[in-house]
């Protein structure tokens, strides 16, 4: 019976996108924490520089390196940097978490075909709220809060 219900769960994807329990609008202080707890670490400078700034991107270090982008001590971005094969793993976690991404937009006749390649190896998702998730084809990760997202005049139902 457990199994069932577990099963069940595990089915329903997820509707937030979140990086090691990182919520938007953490504090460096919080962000600090819980990336702590998952294995990671903030410099310590960075961590200062962002007490004197109204905007800051910290450095983490880990199971994998990233960094993490705060306005006026809140939470908006989180990049994980790409690892060897990590395209297809991450593409396959991701679409296990939150679903099948959205379709790839057609790129313009006159793209080069680098641009046609960057644009159908690359998977994003969006929710209703604004927040967006990026995985590129070099396998980095990009997670941008709904207010990261208006602050590049993105809509809600962010189009890519």
């Amino acid at each position: 019976m457990a199994i069932l219900a577990l099963a069940a769960k595990s089915s329903i994807a997820q509707t937030k996108f979140s990086f090691s329990g990182l919520d938007w609008g953490d504090s460096v202080a919080q962000a600090d924490v819980k990336l702590s707890v998952a294995g990671f670490q903030i410099p310590m400078m960075d961590k200062l520089g962002c007490k004197m700034k109204k905007s800051c991107t910290v450095q983490f270090s880990g199971p994998v390196s990233g960094s993490a982008s705060f306005e006026e001590n809140r939470l908006t971005e989180v990049f994980v940097a790409s690892s060897p094969n990590s395209f297809s793993d991450r593409a396959a976690k991701l679409r296990a978490r939150y679903g099948q991404p959205l379709q790839s937009q057609q790129p313009a006749d006159n793209s080069s075909f680098m641009a046609l390649t960057e644009e159908l190896l690359t998977l994003r998702w969006a929710d209703p709220s604004g927040e967006s998730l990026t995985l590129t084809r070099y396998g980095s990760i990009l997670y941008r809060s709904s207010a990261a997202n208006r602050a590049r005049n993105l809509p809600n139902e962010v189009k890519f």
